[in-house]
């Protein structure tokens, strides 16, 4: 199976790069695409942004290993952030229903296909062909066969740019997510100590609580919910 990743946006400035990744990725060569996603974590690189939208096949080893460098990438205050095509979309799905910060956000992507080179028009028949004639004909027709021409570089530049608009938006909004996340939890560990200062109230308690807790806990575990609330805000911008 085919299979080809390169990175065509680096920005050591914001810790972010984009991957393009195109062809068939299995067990078997997976790998590959691994190895240029930890290059980019050695660089310090934290936000990367995997433009599968040419990937045509993708089995659960290639999404589990996709998986595995997010989590090591969150343990460093990164993400790895998937746009692909419906196909892989729906897998990703089905292995991680509901969204978790430990899975990479995987979005789904126009599909794609690489521009095809116009067609060569035959060239034109002679009715009495001569012998004179025949070689430049042939030099003629070879010279008209189409050469492949590396892509343009301001269109590269361009795509480069858009992905990186998509994976700043991608991450603001993950952020987002965690501050609410971490709002609520906030929340709720604030009426446990509630809960627990009113139970160490009560005149007819005379039994020892089994909890391994008490509202200190929960007021220390509710600030600590408030500081990852700011610390995500920094991050944002």
């Amino acid at each position: 199976m085919e299979l080809t990743a390169r990175v065509v946006h680096r920005d050591v400035a914001t810790s972010t790069a984009v991957v393009i990744v195109v062809g068939e990725m299995d067990a078997l060569n997976c790998g590959h695409v691994e190895s240029v996603l930890r290059s980019l974590l050695a660089e310090d690189i934290l936000h990367i942004l995997v433009d599968a939208g040419g990937v045509r096949f993708c089995d659960i080893n290639a999404m589990r290993m996709l998986s595995r460098v997010h989590r090591e990438l969150r343990g460093v205050g990164g993400e790895i952030v998937i746009t692909a095509p419906e196909a892989v979309h729906k897998l990703a799905e089905l292995m991680w229903p509901g969204s978790s910060p430990d899975r990479p956000a995987v979005f789904r992507s126009q599909d794609r296909r690489e521009p095809e080179a116009a067609p060569v028009p035959p060239p034109p028949r002679r009715h009495v062909p001569s012998l004179r004639n025949l070689r430049q004909s042939s030099r003629s027709r070879r010279e008209r066969v189409p050469v492949a021409s590396p892509r343009d570089s301001h269109q590269i530049l361009e795509r480069a740019a858009r992905l990186k608009s998509e994976l700043e938006a991608a991450r603001e909004k993950m952020l987002a997510q965690a501050r609410t996340t971490c709002a609520g939890l906030a929340e709720v560990h604030e009426r446990l100590a509630a809960l627990h200062a009113t139970l160490g109230e009560r005149p007819e308690r005379t039994v020892t609580s089994a909890l391994l807790c008490d509202d200190h806990s929960h007021h220390e575990t509710a600030d600590r919910m408030r500081d990852r609330i700011t610390a995500f805000t920094g991050r944002s911008g």
